[in-house]
């Protein structure tokens, strides 16, 4: 995720409808007010479309649309484990 114009310093959480919505550490604006963050998706959650909100003190909750598909790249001889 990544966002702009946000106040600097304060904790951004993120969360999605629907689907599972692992707890994370905030992401916290540099001084200009952007940010990178990142969204754990897990492997029992399901693909297909998810609002993301953004949310934390000192700004309105902002939504946005992100898209969850299933994954295409690993490693060779790669095993997936639940």
């Amino acid at each position: 995720m990544r966002g702009l114009d946000f106040p600097p310093g304060v904790p951004v959480r993120f969360t999605w409808n629907p689907g599972i919505t692992a707890a994370a550490s905030p992401t916290f604006p540099k001084a200009d007010g952007t940010f990178i963050g990142q969204l754990l998706i897990l492997a029992k959650d399901q693909t297909g479309p998810r609002t993301i909100t953004a949310a934390g003190p000192g700004f309105s909750p902002v939504k946005t649309d992100f898209l969850v598909v299933s994954g295409t790249v690993q490693p060779p001889d790669g095993v997936t484990r639940r």
